[in-house]
């Protein structure tokens, strides 16, 4: 909520990823919220400078192809989300 203004009462834990197991033993922890609602104004620190975008999941897509997505852990807790939603198909 603090950077977005945004907050749900439900949140599901997606998976748990480590950015970089050969040099650092951090790891990830993604969560999908449902029912989110814009509840507050953004609360950004002095040096922030944030702006949320909301898009449809193709113009995601859309945009990942263009390259607007380029950090690993972005992409990655995005595949979990969807996973969870059952919009991700295996053959």
């Amino acid at each position: 909520m603090e950077e977005t203004g945004y907050t749900s009462n439900h949140f599901i834990e997606t998976g748990i990823l480590s950015p970089n197991p050969a040099t650092h033993t951090n790891l990830t922890y993604c969560f999908l919220a449902t029912d989110v609602e814009c509840v507050a104004d953004l609360k950004l620190d002095l040096t922030e400078q944030i702006d949320v975008v909301l898009l449809p999941l193709k113009k995601v897509f859309e945009g990942i192809d263009k390259g607007m997505l380029l950090q690993t852990l972005h992409i990655s807790s995005l595949f979990f989300a969807l996973k969870k939603l059952d919009k991700v198909q295996f053959y």
